[in-house]
């Protein structure tokens, strides 16, 4: 390897403009490692064909994503994706459906969940004056509304907390 190395220097060294011969070899070699996968790093699965959502504005979609271990680590086209594919891959067509990285079912209803936002929480309320800070709190800023919320639970203490 050192010889090879030592005799491509050696001939760039004899060509009438040397730095401009070096900085060609540069460039070619930062693009070659640029447009391929670290060394030794294979996709576990490839998903194409997809309609993915990257929540990126500046890619907003993709059609492949790489995947390693529990991680996505590209998102692009089929083609860019591709360097990423073994023999060991995984390779999964999504025909045509929407690929949400990350999404993670927990079995949240939408209008539950989006309602408890707007709830007042006391999960972490230790003492009666912090509860009654947070629903005070809460009906000043919506009055006349129903005040709802809690996600107290009652069965570590079985009572409300005392000051």
């Amino acid at each position: 390897m050192t010889q090879r190395l030592h005799a491509i220097l050696s001939a760039l060294m004899s060509v009438p403009e040397p730095r401009a011969a070096l900085a060609a070899l540069i460039l070619t070699s930062a693009a070659v490692s640029a447009c391929s996968r670290p060394p030794g790093l294979a996709a576990d699965m490839i998903v194409t064909h997809a309609n993915v959502w990257t929540g990126n504005p500046a890619q907003p979609s993709a059609t492949a994503v790489a995947i390693v271990g529990d991680r996505v680590v590209d998102v692009g086209d089929a083609e860019a994706i591709e360097r990423w594919r073994t023999a060991a891959t995984t390779v999964v067509d999504a025909e045509g459906r929407r690929l949400i990285a990350g999404f993670n079912d927990a079995h949240v209803r939408f209008v539950d969940g989006g309602t408890q936002l707007d709830d007042v929480d006391l999960t972490d309320a230790g003492t009666a004056a912090e509860f009654a800070r947070r629903i005070n709190e809460r009906a000043k800023a919506k009055p006349g509304e129903w005040v709802l919320g809690g996600r107290w639970e009652a069965r570590e203490t079985g009572r409300i907390p005392e000051s």
